[in-house]
């Protein structure tokens, strides 16, 4: 399936791809500017800060249905050979809390599904949570773009408070990218090029 091109750029390389490649071309989408995204640094906007995304999905699923041949799609994955997961963890009993906000928000599913495997997941928002949630054996926090919200997180002291204290207390902990930052000492502002205070357990400030 090819993206974002030209109805006659796709008819050239449609026939390029099966003569050449021995592959199977299903269709295109075409290109239009309505199911452009903005950016900024690091990425895209996020797909919960887009306020017409639901007009979006709706426009690229007609242009799927108008340019792609979903019977012969569907036809060519009923015949992919069935695939086995057969990678399971054990049940510890282990409670898991996932810093999950418009802050913190890069995860893959297949990760929170392992934890729950261990466990059980809860999810809490270092925006506007006041603290962790009870009994929990484990912290989560994944990327995302702190230093966007860096404000409103930096104005929660009773959550960064929760969280050095836990972290303190020997609560174990993963965190990755923006997660990482948010456990320094500081983040710098997008805006004003200030350094906001966060959670203080690692020495050092995140620019």
């Amino acid at each position: 399936i090819f993206n974002n091109i030209s109805e006659g750029y796709y008819r050239l390389l449609k026939a390029a791809v099966e003569k050449n490649c021995n592959l199977k071309v299903f269709g295109y989408i075409p290109k239009d500017e309505r199911l452009s995204l903005e950016s900024r640094h690091l990425g895209l906007i996020q797909s919960r800060e887009v306020e017409d995304l639901n007009e979006k999905i709706e426009l690229c699923s007609e242009l799927v249905l108008k340019n792609i041949d979903m019977n012969m799609l569907l036809k060519f994955f009923k015949e992919s050979p069935d695939f086995e997961d057969e990678y399971h963890l054990e049940d510890r009993g282990i409670k898991t809390a996932v810093a999950c906000d418009k802050a913190f928000s890069f995860y893959y599913r297949e990760n929170i599904e392992l934890l729950e495997e261990c466990g059980e997941v809860v999810f809490f928002s270092p925006l506007k949570d006041k603290c962790l949630p009870e009994d929990i054996n484990f912290l989560y926090i994944g990327g995302g773009y702190p230093e966007v919200f860096i404000k409103e997180l930096s104005r929660n002291k009773s959550m960064l408070n929760s969280i050095n204290k836990s972290l303190s207390s020997g609560l174990n902990c993963y965190a990755e990218c923006g997660g990482l930052m948010y456990l320094m000492e500081g983040i710098q502002g997008m805006d004003s090029g200030r350094i906001f205070n966060t959670v203080g357990f690692f020495n050092g400030k995140a620019y």
